[in-house]
């Protein structure tokens, strides 16, 4: 019964979603590195209209599940990022938002994820606050964006 017990917590433990910053932080890190390593496979798509470009890259893993999504955008005097990582279920634990214009208005904002309880959010404004163009929440990237990563 102990040893039960003791199984039942280790799998728990080892299966749950991370519930700190500093554990958040690790897993965007190890996710990352896989990016950088080439170990997921990546989804693009761009286009231009004549005044906004657009880019989406939505990294995979082995099993289709997206790890990594970056969407990048903007005109001649505006800038817009979302980055947007996700664990092996494919649920958000991690947003970075920035929206910056040429007159020196800029927003960053970090959220750090919980299922669907906001950890912690870190916000950085410089001169104004601005329309944010990308959400800080993206669930099911595949069906947002189109079916891109099908």
């Amino acid at each position: 019964m102990r040893l039960s017990l003791i199984l039942v917590f280790l799998i728990s433990t080892l299966s749950a979603k991370p519930h700190s910053v500093a554990q958040i932080k690790k897993e965007y890190y190890r996710i990352q590195k896989m990016v950088k390593n080439g170990k997921l496979v990546v989804k693009k798509r761009d286009w231009d209209n004549g005044n906004i470009m657009e880019s989406i890259k939505m990294y995979l893993d082995d099993k289709g599940v997206v790890r990594f999504l970056i969407l990048e955008g903007g005109s001649g005097d505006s800038f817009h990022k979302g980055e947007y990582s996700y664990d092996e279920n494919g649920e958000l634990f991690f947003s970075y938002v920035r929206d910056a214009n040429m007159g020196g208005c800029e927003v960053e904002i970090r959220n750090y994820y919980s299922g669907k309880k906001v950890l912690n959010r870190k916000k950085k404004v410089n001169k104004c606050e601005i329309q944010r163009v990308y959400p800080l929440r993206l669930d099911n990237p595949k069906k947002a964006l189109g079916g891109i990563g099908n």
